[in-house]
């Protein structure tokens, strides 16, 4: 796929290539190879460029609308990549751990098939979830999907976690409003409020990337 689309929205207001690179958590010079074409582009990074450069995901709408017109093709055609890849992403089961937050086991209850987007993401996984803070986007039976690899984005859902031991993990649902040295400020959606985690208790912040629906 041509990265021409990524070079135009480099080119716009407060885009650089080393914000993208923080974005994906790359190194720099992985951004500069990319757009050199000695890096190739992976479907699974399409959406989180796109995401960054706020542009449409050229997977996501007409090529016409992103590249302009493509050349007639000179050979076979290849049938596009299939939405799911095996069933082995791993579903952890929750409990509720007081308001708005669950205790999660990391011994896996099934596993389902995995979306394209988390095609490599080996460490990826998807949790059960309890309660309906976060209704009406997430219902209690839903699974969010989990992408570890990704830095915090605000105004995006995550899962943040606190109280690691062994076998399990103490974690809430939110939106990220904003991160300060000492925060993660938050929105819940029911009943809709806004307030502050604490980082030396809720350490980390993974990305929510998907859902499975009960």
């Amino acid at each position: 796929m041509s990265v021409d689309w990524i070079r135009r929205g480099l080119d716009k207001e407060g885009k650089t290539r080393s914000g993208l690179a923080a974005h994906m958590n790359w190194q720099p010079s992985a951004v500069t190879a990319l757009l050199k074409g000695a890096r190739q582009l992976k479907a699974s990074e399409i959406p989180y460029i796109a995401e960054y450069l706020e542009v449409p995901s050229p997977l996501a709408v007409d090529a016409q609308h992103v590249a302009g017109p493509s050349p007639a093709p000179t050979g076979p055609i290849r049938p596009p990549s299939p939405p799911f890849g095996p069933r082995d992403l791993p579903v952890y089961a929750a409990v509720e751990g007081g308001p708005g937050e669950m205790v999660v086991s990391t011994d896996p209850i099934d596993h389902v098939p995995r979306p394209w987007y988390m095609g490599d993401v080996r460490d990826g996984f998807a949790v059960l979830v309890t309660g309906e803070s976060m209704s009406p986007v997430y219902e209690p039976g839903d699974m969010v999907i989990i992408n570890p690899r990704l830095p915090p984005l605000t105004n995006k859902k995550h899962i943040f976690v606190a109280e690691t031991v062994l076998g399990e993990f103490k974690a809430t649902v939110k939106q990220l409003v904003k991160a300060t040295p000492v925060d993660w400020l938050v929105k819940q959606y029911n009943p809709q409020s806004e307030f502050a985690l604490a980082r030396r208790v809720w350490s980390k912040a993974l990305r929510i990337v998907g859902k499975y629906e009960a």
